[in-house]
């Protein structure tokens, strides 16, 4: 079993920096209690001493110890007052709250994830950049994962065009299999690449005539190629599944981001009819662990970057339901 763990990265370095701080006051705070009792022993004596003996060298020894046990409790008083101030000046750019660390594997439902790590959005029009389904349907639903500048949108539709209107640098990646046989309704050219599974590569999109889509709003500027397993190959073990899904979304991810791409349409990778097991319960089994590993991949990019935009949107052909 296949087990991974989500959690935000600064907060062991935010415990560890409170650690030398509390010493150091602890330190000094000692420090300090010391001198005054050795400083007010000391005038103390003096001063009986000479009025005893009526010493005169005594009692300017007095007149240079009082002086110094006002001086020790004035810094006492300084040193604890400096410690109530953050030693961090960054602290307010963290969240004021994480969720907890959660334990991820191939048996943990996506939902469970996106209740975790995710809140419902309901109008799309929130989201920066972000303009509406260019043909609205009622199979729709997005997310953002909080303390992030990340959004999901699964919804259905053709994979080949966007589905999402926004002002976005979009790199739309298809499956490495059968469904790239339609290219040529995209009206691009390119050589179909041969990638292992678990790989997600990108190039510049090229229309048939040789021209780009830069600087045409909504229009893709980049068509990468995601490869997810094989279910027949693996014998439909939901382990491989959740765990090569998780490898291939996170590659796209990373490759959208050497780009310089703040939006990604993916499909719902190795879910095709006609590569599930005949077995109802092992398809189930296998297309949940697919799920599990996107929305894995999804929610461990978005807590390790945090400030990165990035939009993902997850499509599945007509008639198939939402594939989340």
């Amino acid at each position: 079993m296949t087990t991974i763990s989500i959690v935000p990265s600064f907060e062991q370095t935010q415990h560890s920096s409170e650690i030398l701080p509390k010493q150091s006051c602890e330190i000094s705070k000692v420090f300090h209690i010391i001198m005054i009792i050795i400083t007010g022993l000391a005038t103390i004596g003096a001063v009986i001493t000479s009025v005893i003996t009526g010493i005169l060298p005594l009692l300017s020894i007095c007149s240079l110890a009082i002086p110094l046990l006002l001086i020790s409790i004035f810094l006492l008083r300084r040193s604890c007052l400096q410690t109530k101030t953050p030693t961090r000046t960054d602290i307010k750019s963290f969240p004021k709250s994480l969720p907890p660390l959660i334990e991820i594997n191939e048996n943990t439902k996506h939902t469970k994830i996106l209740e975790q790590y995710g809140e419902v959005i309901t109008d799309w029009n929130s989201l920066p950049g972000i303009f509406g389904e260019t043909t609205p349907s009622l199979l729709n639903k997005a997310w953002k994962i909080k303390h992030s500048k990340t959004a999901l949108f699964a919804t259905t539709g053709v994979i080949y065009s966007p589905r999402v209107h926004c002002c976005c640098n979009l790199l739309i990646a298809l499956e490495n299999n059968t469904s790239i046989s339609n290219l040529d309704a995209l009206n691009i050219f390119c050589e179909i690449p041969t990638i292992q599974e678990g790989q997600c590569i990108s190039i510049p999109w090229k229309n048939s005539d040789g021209s780009s889509n830069k600087k045409k709003l909504g229009l893709p500027n980049f068509l990468g190629f995601i490869q997810g397993p094989d279910p027949e190959s693996h014998n439909h073990h939901p382990v491989v599944a959740f765990a090569l899904a998780q490898t291939a979304y996170t590659n796209c991810l990373n490759e959208a981001v050497n780009q310089g791409a703040d939006m990604i349409q993916v499909p719902l990778i190795s879910t095709a009819p006609p590569q599930l097991s005949q077995n109802p319960q092992e398809a189930a089994s296998w297309k949940s662990a697919i799920q599990t590993g996107l929305v894995a991949a999804l929610a461990k990019f978005a807590t390790s970057n945090p400030e990165t935009i990035m939009n993902v949107v997850v499509v599945s052909s007509p008639g198939l339901g939402l594939p989340l």
